[in-house]
């Protein structure tokens, strides 16, 4: 058999099957014009909710700013793994529910980054091989730590509830200042939905009688997790009528299964203000959102999702921190009155609840300020 000498280091290769320039184009490494050298493997581990894998990806050309040449391989879990598809910056997904906890075991990073201050992703980390860990580990005692001060410090931050309120930076910014890129480079959430999706979500706007294909969006949920984030049903209803009585026309409802059955209700029983096409998964719900002109959300995913789309957006913070979120794209951030908010509590019954004092006149005013329409970010 003819001896050809592969190039293992090429982005293209796969070994299992041939190459894309091999089997499209009938390209043999050794005359190969399409090679595509690799330098620095760097894995990153990021296992946390969607909506803070979500958030993560504005690192990632950040990174490739610093090894251009880098193969970025990122572990995750299986239900945010949708949101990394097709991302350009990104040349593996590893799913942690498959075999993705056992390949990393076996190679070689230059560089691994552990974001996830959690005992999982920072074991995991421990078992990586490579030249250099940044974030967060665990010691043979079983307990965290983190490999350098702005790690420490998202650490603390975790740990005492005091310094969590007290913190003005937003999360990609500490994020940036644990990888050690420079912490004023902002870039945006990646989203990169495919085109066959964009389609998909136009036809659904339009078959729902939406001839304009630029509603207004309001997701109404805030997840499983944080019962405290979720503004009630009563105010996204009020909300409604105010921006219908300014020529608002329809308003889309949209959410997770959680919503559904409110969603549902709502729609039926105000049809003339609102309504729902139904529960999708996380992609169509992302090309849902991106044929808006505008989302009204909790600090919830919907809310990256509006900033990586770069739809303007209105987001109503309570018990979480309005500046750890980063004004990459249009944002208004309506934040409750109350002197106990970014509490981080799952449950509460205080009253007043911080979100029961976030009254829709309040959020109803901030939109018709208009501000959302500037290119600049807005906060409040």
């Amino acid at each position: 058999m003819e001896e050809i000498n592969i190039k293992p280091t090429c982005r293209l290769y796969r070994g299992d099957t041939p190459c894309t320039p091999n089997k499209l184009r009938g390209k043999e490494c050794p005359t190969c014009d399409e090679f595509d050298p690799i330098k620095e493997r760097i894995l990153l581990i990021k296992l946390g909710a969607p909506g803070d894998v979500l958030r993560t990806t504005a690192l990632l050309p950040a990174i490739r700013r610093r090894y251009p040449q880098s193969e970025i391989s990122w572990l995750t879990r299986r239900d945010s793994a949708p949101l990394l598809e097709n991302l350009s910056d990104i040349d593996k997904v590893l799913i942690l529910e498959n075999d993705g906890f056992l390949m990393p075991q076996g190679e070689w990073f230059d560089w691994c980054i552990n974001l996830d201050n959690d005992p999982l992703a920072a074991s995991m980390a421990n078992q990586v091989r490579g030249d250099e860990l940044t974030g967060f580990r665990m010691s043979e005692r079983g307990k965290l730590f983190a490999t350098n001060k702005e790690a420490r410090g998202w650490l603390q931050m975790a740990c005492f509830d005091r310094l969590k309120k007290e913190n003005t930076r937003s999360y990609q910014s500490i994020m940036r200042g644990i990888i050690g890129v420079p912490t004023d480079e902002i870039d945006p959430v990646q989203i990169s939905l495919r085109d066959s999706e964009i389609e998909w979500a136009t036809g659904i706007v339009y078959d729902l009688g939406m001839e304009s294909g630029t509603p207004i969006a309001f997701n109404t949920g805030s997840g499983s997790r944080w019962v405290t984030k979720r503004w009630p049903m009563e105010s996204f209803l009020e909300l409604g009528l105010l921006l219908h009585e300014d020529g608002g026309g329809k308003i889309f409802l949209v959410g997770g299964p959680i919503e559904d059955e409110a969603n549902a209700l709502l729609a039926m029983e105000r049809p003339d203000l609102f309504v729902y096409p139904g529960t999708f998964e996380v992609r169509k719900f992302m090309a849902l959102l991106s044929r808006m002109r505008l989302i009204v959300t909790a600090d919830t995913m919907a809310l990256h999702v509006g900033l990586g789309l770069q739809v303007p957006t209105v987001a109503l913070f309570g018990s979480t921190s309005a500046p750890e979120i980063e004004s990459s794209g249009p944002l208004i951030k309506v934040i409750s009155p109350v002197d106990c908010i970014c509490c981080y509590l799952k449950e509460c019954d205080k009253v007043p609840f911080c979100m029961d004092e976030l009254t829709p006149d309040i959020v109803a005013k901030r939109i018709e300020e208009k501000a959302w329409l500037s290119e600049s970010s807005v906060e409040g």
